[in-house]
């Protein structure tokens, strides 16, 4: 049963991805920002949620899907390599300091 909470919470998350990045009128690293910012919301809020069902839905499969490190950590080394450096340090400071304090706020709504 895991594997299919895992399937359609990382489905969810890909089209609600896809909807936030590609579809409104953001640029990508407004985009990336807030999925980022959304996704670490969501991971603070269901963080105690590990041994029930919830956890392979909403944090394996949905955060899985829905949220860009990986992306970010891309589009960071293409800022670097462009030598956008002010650019670059304004970028990572904002993620992190952003999804940190997110993930903070949903720990704290959740408990």
């Amino acid at each position: 049963m895991s594997i299919i909470l895992v399937a359609l919470g990382g489905g969810l998350g890909a089209i609600l991805r896809y909807f936030l990045a590609y579809s409104l009128s953001l640029s990508s690293y407004s985009a990336i920002l807030m999925i980022n910012f959304l996704g670490s919301f969501i991971i603070g809020y269901f963080f105690k949620q590990v041994d029930s069902q919830l956890w392979y839905f909403v944090v394996i499969g949905f955060c899985g899907a829905f949220t860009t490190f990986s992306t970010y950590s891309l589009e960071t080394i293409r800022m670097l390599m462009a030598g956008n450096l002010q650019q670059l340090v304004i970028y990572i400071l904002l993620m992190n300091s952003v999804c940190i304090l997110s993930c903070w706020l949903g720990v704290k709504i959740a408990t």
